[in-house]
C-alpha cells in the first residue's frame, strides 16, 4: 500500500470517526421525538424543533470532533516546538486544547442564535456546550493520538518493505558489478599475475578471499545487522584483492578500538564506502587514495581524502542515501556526512547489541 493511499484511507478514517462519535453523542436528543408534543402544548418539544436541534446538535457534535482530531493529529505540531522536554509539550498541548475549547463553545453560542436560538439563555446555553466539549475533546484527542501511533505504524512497516526492495536491488547490483566483464576481467588478470609472478601460495589466498567476498554478498539479505567484527573480516578478504589490483595506489588504514567489534553495523556498509571512495577519486602511485576507519564513543568514522575524477560528478550514489534510510528506520540515528576541502567523512552511529 503506498503512502499517498495510506493518507486517503486516514483521512475517511477520520471523517467516519468524526461522524460516529457524533451520532453516538446525539442519540438522546434523536430519541426525544418520541416523547414530542404538540406545538400548541410546548413548543420547544414539538417534533419539528426537536429535529432541528438534533440536526444542529449532530452538525455541531461532528465538525468539534473533527477540528480536535486534525488539531491534536496534524496541526499542534506545527506551533509547539521540537526541542523541548516531553512534560513541557503535553502542557503546551493541554493548554492549546482548553483555549480551544474556551474559542470553540463561544463561536457554538454565536452560531446556535441564528439556527435553534438559546431559548434558556446564553448561561443555560455555555454550561449546556462546555458540558458537552467535556464528553467530545478527551475522545476527539485519544482518537487522534491512537490514529497518529497506527498510521506511523503503518507508514514505519511501508518505509521498511521499501528499504528491504532496495537493499535487494542494491545487493543485486552490487553482485552485478563483481560479476561484470570489467570486474572479471581485472580480477583474473591479478590472479594470472600472482600465478605468474608470485608463489603458489599467493594465488590460492586470492581465490579463498574471492569466495570469502561473494559467498558474504549471497548471504548479506538474511541478515540486516552483523557485528563489526565480521565486516572488518569481509573487508580484509575484500582489500586483499583492491591491495592485489591496485598496489600501493590504493591504502585503506584500520584502527577501531576492541570494543567496539561486538557492536552492529548493517552488512557491506564498509565496502560501499569503499567502493564509495574509489568510484569518485583518482588513484596513482604518486598519490595514493587513503582511506581510515577509525571511532570515537559516538561513531564510526570512514575517511578519504578527495582526488575526485574529472568524470566523477557529485553525486553520492545510491548506496549511501540507502544507508542513512536504513540507520534513521532502525535505530532513529542520523549518519553524518560531512565534505570538506581535502576530505570526504561518513560518521556511522554506533548500534549496541
Amino acid at each position: 500500500m503506498a503512502i499517498t493511499i495510506l493518507k486517503k484511507y486516514e483521512n475517511t478514517f477520520i471523517i467516519v470517526s468524526a461522524l460516529i462519535i457524533a451520532l453516538v453523542s446525539t442519540l438522546p436528543f434523536f430519541s426525544s421525538i418520541f416523547k414530542a408534543t404538540d406545538d400548541a402544548i410546548n413548543p420547544l418539544k414539538n417534533s419539528a424543533f426537536i429535529i432541528k436541534r438534533s440536526l444542529w446538535y449532530l452538525f455541531q457534535s461532528f465538525i468539534s470532533v473533527m477540528v480536535f482530531i486534525y488539531f491534536n493529529y496534524r496541526w499542534a505540531k506545527y506551533i509547539t516546538p521540537e526541542k523541548i522536554k516531553r512534560v513541557y509539550k503535553v502542557l503546551l498541548l493541554i493548554i492549546y486544547n482548553l483555549l480551544l475549547v474556551y474559542g470553540m463553545l463561544w463561536a457554538t453560542i454565536f452560531i446556535a442564535k441564528f439556527t435553534v436560538g438559546n431559548p434558556f439563555g446564553v448561561k443555560v446555553a455555555f454550561i449546556f456546550y462546555f458540558w458537552k466539549y467535556i464528553l467530545l475533546v478527551p475522545l476527539a484527542v485519544l482518537f487522534a493520538y491512537v490514529l497518529q501511533l497506527v498510521i506511523r505504524s503503518k507508514i514505519v512497516e511501508i518505509e521498511n518493505y521499501k528499504l528491504k526492495e532496495e537493499n535487494l536491488n542494491i545487493q543485486l547490483k552490487t553482485l552485478q558489478d563483481q560479476i561484470n566483464p570489467h570486474f572479471l576481467f581485472n580480477t583474473l588478470n591479478t590472479l594470472s599475475s600472482l600465478i605468474r609472478l608470485e608463489n603458489k601460495s599467493e594465488g590460492l589466498k586470492f581465490v579463498d578471499d574471492l569466495a570469502n567476498v561473494y559467498r558474504y554478498i549471497l548471504e548479506s539479505d538474511k541478515k540486516e545487522l552483523v557485528d563489526v567484527q565480521t565486516e572488518l573480516d569481509f573487508l580484509k578478504s575484500y582489500n586483499y584483492m583492491l591491495e592485489k589490483r591496485f598496489g600501493k595506489n590504493l591504502i585503506i588504514e584500520i584502527d577501531i578500538s576492541d570494543d567496539l567489534l561486538s557492536t552492529l553495523i548493517p552488512p557491506m556498509v564498509f565496502q560501499h564506502l569503499v567502493e564509495n571512495a574509489i568510484k569518485h577519486n583518482e588513484l596513482s602511485q604518486s598519490s595514493p587514495l587513503k582511506i581510515y576507519f577509525y571511532d570515537d564513543k559516538n561513531y564510526i568514522y570512514v575517511k578519504n581524502g578527495i582526488r575526485q575524477k574529472a568524470d566523477g560528478g557529485n553525486s553520492l550514489g545510491l548506496g549511501l542515501p540507502n544507508l542513512i534510510r536504513r540507520y534513521k528506520l532502525m535505530v532513529d540515528k542520523e549518519v553524518i556526512i560531512e565534505q570538506q576541502a581535502d576530505h570526504f567523512i561518513v560518521k556511522l552511529p554506533i548500534i549496541k547489541p
